[in-house]
């Protein structure tokens, strides 16, 4: 599953029957280096799924890849947000 397992996709395969007969993994999306001072999530569907759908499960890999970032580098000093996912 992409970015992360959700609950609800465990308790559906369950009540389906078939949660004994497969594996579930997590491909954990992360930043990739476009240059050598730009990363990106590339994630063309956050947009929309964010802002016209109100689906807030990108927010969590958004946060993960920022705590990956402050782990290899060190804590960042500045942090400034704009808008209604920037808490």
């Amino acid at each position: 599953m992409v970015p992360r397992k959700l609950h609800v996709c465990e308790m559906i395969l369950e009540h389906e029957g078939v949660m004994g007969y497969i594996t579930i993994h997590e491909l954990q999306m992360d930043l990739i280096p476009l240059d050598r001072d730009i990363l990106s999530l590339e994630l063309p569907q956050f947009f929309r799924s964010f802002y016209l759908d109100s689906d807030h499960t990108w927010i969590q890999t958004i946060a993960k890849s920022l705590i990956n970032i402050q782990a290899l580098c060190g804590i960042i000093p500045n942090v400034y947000g704009i808008g209604k996912g920037s808490k």
